[in-house]
């Protein structure tokens, strides 16, 4: 099972939650899995919510619908 850091991952939703998507280009993100700076162009995640690059998604994951049943806290 992954755990995201959590510190990382609280972080992400206060950004997200300030911004949106107005400055979705620009690395102001980290990815709460290998805590890589990334923009929310090169990532997924629920609105901010374990908000992951896209290597450590093809790394951990091995369909769209996997990575996004975690991120959702479905799994």
């Amino acid at each position: 099972m992954l755990k995201e850091n959590e510190k990382i991952n609280q972080e992400n939703i206060k950004i997200f939650k300030r911004y949106n998507i107005t400055i979705s280009g620009e690395s102001i993100y980290k990815c709460c899995l290998c805590g890589r700076k990334i923009s929310i162009d090169g990532s997924t995640s629920n609105e901010g919510d374990r908000l992951i690059c896209m290597g450590c998604a093809y790394k951990n994951f091995t369909t769209t619908k996997q990575a996004m049943e975690w991120i959702r806290r479905l799994k």
